[in-house]
């Protein structure tokens, strides 16, 4: 885990796409025979493999910069510059043999195949559904389909001027019809496809549930701390970005729906949690682990005893959803990564109050020693039921410079509770200014405080004081 971290750390603007940097360079070349030798292969199933959009005449032709010729190149650049390309084959390298090893408490790794793991494959995979005889062709990795739904009753169709069968969201039960395909072009939907890995999902309309636990941390699988601003910036485009370009305050409104689905997906997958705790504990009582520590601040456990890094008095704060007056030391600090802005884009952003207080009642009950899964369950999945009118309301306001900076103002003014969620404010400030160049010496600032230094494997160096005077001189080079 110290060398995924050392490397994204200084790269911050990654933001949450931890396990994408952390795969090793030299996987490019242990990859699975290119998807071009089977493209001839079909399927008796709803999937037709990458093979089948990478004609030149399609999606295969050499890489342009014209953007009205993006599209001839996507499977191009997907298969040479894409991480998500060579996601099946990460699992034969040495460091998943390694985590698989530690995760299932095996002797060697000899024995050790994350490649035929449920678990792994729900991530890593193209895979309509767990069983072995229904799995997609693996050596696609996050190919085509992944992202854009399953290509059989589309693939023929999709190319004609008139063609429009796309969906707009594709958790609803038997959201697929034949001829369906998601809308990636809506923000909020392509929002809605990352983080069903990237934070989590519970499953269900023929795919598996995507559930990274405390487990496969503690195995050595680099946290999900998912951005979506960072990942759309550091993403090899395989699509044309005129129309994101050209709209005004794209950057916040990125932002804004990125945080949005976010705090939805970790909602959900909340629910899902608490749902297979409570069914497990009526089998067997504390057969699973209630609750997940991994929605939790990995240092509220993992620091120094001195607490050098952290005032205990903000530690305790963020223990109870950001409440200092009901704040007790020892609680356990909930949605470090995903709540405290996401709250700040609801209260100053979308001017939607009443959805902040639902979401802190939820981290109110989480920091308690032991949360009732059945109470969690409910107020979970009738948050994440009310957060879709956030994500819809993100997606069409007006960023103009009066709710920008009344969003801004908040977030300066704030004193973190913590790495998380000072990493938190700095992605919304880059989103917000990152093409200012009055403030890039600023950003640069904030990134090296945010760094972890030397060899350390935890902020345990971030300095509170040291940010909170930086925010200080931001706040007056914005607003003098």
């Amino acid at each position: 885990m110290r060398r995924t971290l050392m490397v994204v750390i200084p790269l911050i603007t990654v933001g949450g796409v931890l396990l994408w940097k952390s795969w090793p360079a030299s996987l490019g070349q242990e990859r699975v025979p290119p998807p071009l030798q089977y493209s001839a292969v079909m399927r008796n199933d709803v999937y037709m493999g990458v093979g089948s959009c990478a004609s030149p005449a399609c999606h295969g032709g050499p890489v342009s910069a014209h953007q009205d010729r993006v599209w001839n190149s996507s499977y191009t650049v997907w298969v040479n510059q894409d991480k998500h390309a060579g996601a099946y084959s990460v699992l034969f390298g040495p460091r998943s043999l390694q985590i698989f090893r530690n995760y299932k408490h095996l002797p060697e790794t000899a024995s050790c195949q994350p490649y035929e793991e449920p678990a792994c494959l729900a991530c890593h995979a193209t895979v309509r559904s767990v069983p072995q005889d229904d799995r997609g062709l693996l050596s696609d990795g996050i190919g085509c389909e992944s992202c854009h739904g399953p290509a059989r009753g589309w693939l023929a169709d999709h190319a004609s001027c008139s063609w429009n069968r796309q969906i707009r969201d594709p958790h609803a039960t038997d959201a697929f019809g034949d001829g369906d395909m998601v809308a990636t072009k809506d923000l909020a939907v392509r929002a809605g496809v990352c983080v069903d890995c990237h934070v989590g999902s519970a499953g269900g309309n023929g795919l598996p549930a995507r559930n990274m636990d405390h487990d496969m941390i503690a195995a050595g699988h680099p946290r999900l701390t998912f951005e979506f601003t960072a990942f759309m910036a550091n993403m090899p485009r395989h699509w044309s970005d005129r129309d994101e370009a050209s709209a005004e305050g794209n950057s916040p409104r990125v932002w804004a729906i990125g945080q949005a689905a976010s705090m939805q997906a970790a909602l959900r997958l909340l629910a899902y949690r608490a749902a297979s705790a409570e069914k497990a504990a009526a089998a067997e009582p504390h057969s699973a682990p209630w609750p997940e520590l991994s929605e939790y601040d990995c240092y509220a456990c993992h620091h120094g005893l001195k607490l050098q890094s952290y005032d205990p008095k903000r530690f305790a704060a963020a223990g109870s959803g950001g409440s200092a007056a009901s704040a007790k030391p020892g609680r356990l600090p909930w949605g470090t990564w995903y709540m405290p802005t996401t709250c700040l884009l609801l209260q100053h952003g979308l001017d939607t109050p009443e959805a902040v207080s639902d979401i802190r009642e939820i981290a109110e009950l989480m920091s308690e020693p032991s949360p009732p899964p059945g109470v969690v369950r409910e107020r979970a999945r009738a948050a994440a039921e009310k957060m879709q009118q956030c994500v819809d309301a993100a997606k069409i306001a007006q960023y103009d410079r009066r709710r920008l900076e009344s969003l801004v103002r908040a977030a300066t003014n704030l004193q973190p509770a913590n790495w998380d969620e000072a990493c938190g404010i700095f992605l919304l400030l880059r989103s917000s200014y990152g093409s200012d160049p009055r403030v890039a010496p600023s950003l640069a600032e904030f990134l090296k405080l945010l760094r972890f230094k030397g060899d350390n494997d935890s902020p345990r160096d971030f300095n509170p004081a040291a940010f909170d005077h930086h925010m200080s001189e931001f706040r007056k080079l914005l607003f003098p």
